[in-house]
């Protein structure tokens, strides 16, 4: 076991840290496209409502109304049927996690210099911690989808 193999576990790791991130990104955007919308149809349907004349609802105001509605109440859909913000928050935890796995290892395997049985010790190690980040991530989004379901039979 050499440098090259300590390499190939390093890029390893990295894999699972570009997953987290990437995921934990994708969870943001969802939660804050989320809220942009129902904010954009809040203040769409001021703005209509405000504006409006007399006979206007006949025509354009109406469906100005009810799309906007119709793009709020999505949104909440949306973030209520999915959990974004407790996947969000999950997916985070992951990735703030990772980070920190991934740069404790450049830094033990550094300091191991060419201690190839460190190098197998380390490696145990850092494959621990990251099964048991991945067990604890599918149990919470299991816990997710759980209470998901709770919501959607009532």
């Amino acid at each position: 076991m050499g440098r090259s193999d300590v390499d190939s576990f390093m890029k390893w790791l990295g894999g699972y840290e570009t997953w987290y991130d990437r995921h934990s990104d994708l969870w943001t955007y969802f939660a804050v496209a989320c809220k942009i919308a129902a904010l954009f149809a809040s203040l769409t349907t001021f703005v209509v409502t405000a504006g409006m004349k007399s006979g206007d609802f006949d025509h354009w105001g109406k469906w100005a109304i009810l799309t906007a509605t119709a793009l709020a109440t999505a949104s909440s859909e949306f973030m209520g049927q999915f959990k974004v913000r407790e996947m969000e928050d999950l997916r985070e935890d992951g990735d703030l996690e990772m980070k920190n796995i991934v740069a404790e290892a450049r830094q033990r395997f550094a300091e191991a210099g060419s201690d190839e049985k460190r190098f197998s010790e380390l490696m145990d190690d850092y494959r621990k911690r990251v099964l048991a980040l991945e067990i604890r991530q599918h149990h919470s989004h299991s816990k997710i989808q759980a209470r998901q379901h709770q919501f959607g039979k009532h």
